[in-house]
């Protein structure tokens, strides 16, 4: 660099300035990029597959509550009332999980393991009705123990597989949330970096500028001074030694 001309000098410090900047700017949009990345899959994904697992989670426990209600109601009214309910809190199971699949398919074998769990619950909810609609003492009786002995070992698998699948999907979210905090300190450190180099370049270029003119400009203030002003032996002595390089350079 020592050999370049100034004109050439400035454009290589300017070009390594430009460099830079387009190093760095490229590296924070990216930082930038996969954090609003990050920022849309929680709220168009995350959010909403987390609201239908509750959903099919508040589902489950009114259908354990209702089930359990159907062996001890004793009027046709109030048995009816039950049955629909069960029913209804049911679709909202198979319609929240069908939605929380359609957000997360990686999770679709967890889930087919709670809708066969669920089907096995359905159809041991079926006998505790059909022994319900019968009101009698002793068929309520034959309702609770099927309730006791099927329908709640069957349906503690299915609350287990929704706790289980509410644990992998709360590994996810902290997983994207460590992602973003990475993201967001690449971004700050390349903002540090940035400033670093800044302040270098400057440098290099003040110091550029100072080798380029500021010192020829003083040794032609000496040569002036010296030949003009005050002309004396010393003065000769730094002009020669002023113009000694240019005349090794031409010999």
């Amino acid at each position: 660099m020592k050999n370049m001309k100034m004109t050439g000098k400035i454009l290589f410090t300017f070009g390594i300035m430009l460099l830079m900047a387009a190093i760095i700017a490229g590296t924070g949009l990216a930082s930038v990029n996969k954090v609003d990345g990050i920022a849309k899959i929680y709220a168009n994904t995350t959010l909403p597959a987390v609201e239908e697992l509750w959903s099919a989670r508040r589902a489950v426990q009114a259908v354990e509550k209702y089930a359990m209600e159907a062996t001890v109601v004793m009027t046709s009214a109030e048995l009816s009332e039950v049955e629909s309910k069960l029913v209804t809190e049911r679709e909202t199971i198979d319609t929240s999980l069908n939605e929380f699949v359609a957000l997360a398919p990686q999770y679709q074998s967890q889930v087919d393991q709670i809708k066969t769990d669920l089907n096995t619950a359905t159809t041991i909810r079926q006998q505790i009705m059909t022994e319900a609609w019968k009101f009698t003492a002793e068929a309520n009786a034959r309702a609770y123990e099927i309730y006791k002995d099927s329908f709640v070992p069957t349906y503690a698998k299915v609350i287990e597989g929704l706790k289980e699948l509410q644990n992998n999907v709360n590994d996810a979210i902290l997983v994207r949330h460590q992602e973003a905090q990475v993201a967001k300190k690449v971004a700050v450190i390349m903002v540090v970096i940035a400033l670093l180099l800044m302040v270098a370049i400057i440098v290099v270029f003040v110091k550029v500028l100072d080798t380029g003119i500021t010192k020829p400009i003083r040794k032609v203030e000496r040569i002036l001074y010296c030949t003009t002003i005050k002309p004396h032996l010393d003065c000769t002595i730094n002009i020669y030694y002023i113009f000694l390089p240019v005349l090794l350079r031409y010999n």
